[in-house]
């Protein structure tokens, strides 16, 4: 669900990907679309026989094998159409159309196997899993609605790089989009440096610029900016503090009261008063006052990704399962 959010909602990244497989696979001399069908431990195939992907890194290279990954998994296929070379496999969701039985034609459902040998046979029929049923229909009575979703094992090779992820642990999709966001940066970084290297005196160690990580793709696409303000409730005062703090998503509280994202948004960036419990030091009064203290969006992202906090400590129901309209 994480990687089909990225293709549709931030196709820039993957076009980032596929541009870093191409032009690295050129100056490489290995060509822009490079077999996937190649020898290699890599999930999809990309590395060749000295365990290189198309870009010349060693090891595997996240940029290629994600855009392997976009172009197998995630790219829609076209439908099936009379002499055009059918490409419709198990998994595949569809729907049916032109059948006799005309209370079948618009229903949508999901390829099962077996497979015939060859779909373009006049007997050659596919088996499609319906709600309540399973029917067996022509490949020219199917329209291909979307792909199945690619299969765990083929992130499982990386998990160990993604950071705190580790085989057979419980993550959820916010720490896993955080960690392939942060993968991203990581190679771009080191692509940049690796250019400056090449670029510098020889041997000289490429050192990017310490903001550097702010021009990587995954903050390009989804940084934004919040500001915190801090009020002094004294009358003869009222002088605020702003301090600045970027962010690549939102965590939002999901309560009783909440009904949607506008109502998460607004709890969010509700003002929240500082006691003496908790008071904060006025700078103007030089000690500790009571303030008012709001978190606000100062600069949005491209893309904003909000996090529902659904989880909750302690009690039976660990997990919130009340609606939220968006």
């Amino acid at each position: 669900a994480v990687l089909q959010g990225l293709y549709h909602t931030a196709p820039v990244l993957l076009a980032a990907c596929r541009e870093h497989r191409s032009s690295a696979g050129a100056a490489a001399g290995t060509g822009s679309t490079p077999s996937r069908g190649s020898s290699g431990g890599n999930a999809w195939g990309l590395m060749d026989a000295n365990h290189r992907s198309p870009c010349g890194a060693v090891g595997g290279c996240f940029h290629c094998d994600m855009d392997a990954m976009a172009s197998t998994c995630l790219e829609p296929r076209p439908s099936w159409e009379e002499g055009k070379e059918v490409q419709l496999t198990i998994g595949d969701r569809v729907r049916l159309h032109s059948l006799g039985a005309k209370e079948l034609n618009g229903q949508e459902g999901v390829i099962e196997g077996p497979m015939p040998s060859d779909l373009s046979a006049e007997d050659a029929r596919i088996g499609v899993r319906l709600t309540s049923r399973k029917v067996a229909v022509r490949p020219s009575n199917l329209i291909f609605c979307c792909r199945s979703a690619a299969g765990p094992s083929e992130m499982v090779r990386w998990l160990p790089k993604l950071g705190e992820f580790n085989f057979g642990t419980q993550e959820d999709a916010h720490e896993f989009l955080r960690s392939l966001l942060r993968l991203v940066e990581d190679e771009e970084l080191r692509t940049h440096a690796e250019a400056l290297r090449r670029a510098g005196p020889s041997g000289e160690a490429g050192v990017p610029a310490p903001n550097a990580d702010l021009t990587a793709a995954p903050s390009r696409l989804f940084g934004g900016l919040l500001v915190s303000q801090c009020t002094c409730t004294n009358r003869e005062c009222a002088s605020s503090s702003f301090s600045f703090e970027s962010f690549l998503d939102l965590s939002l509280d999901i309560t009783e009261a909440t009904d949607s994202v506008e109502d998460a948004l607004r709890l969010y960036t509700a003002p929240e008063r500082l006691d003496k419990k908790n008071g904060w030091k006025c700078e103007k009064c030089d000690q500790v006052v009571r303030a008012r203290k709001q978190l606000t969006i100062y600069a949005a992202p491209s893309l904003l990704v909000l996090n529902l906090k659904r989880f909750r400590y302690g009690g039976y129901q660990n997990k919130g399962t009340r609606p939220v309209s968006f």
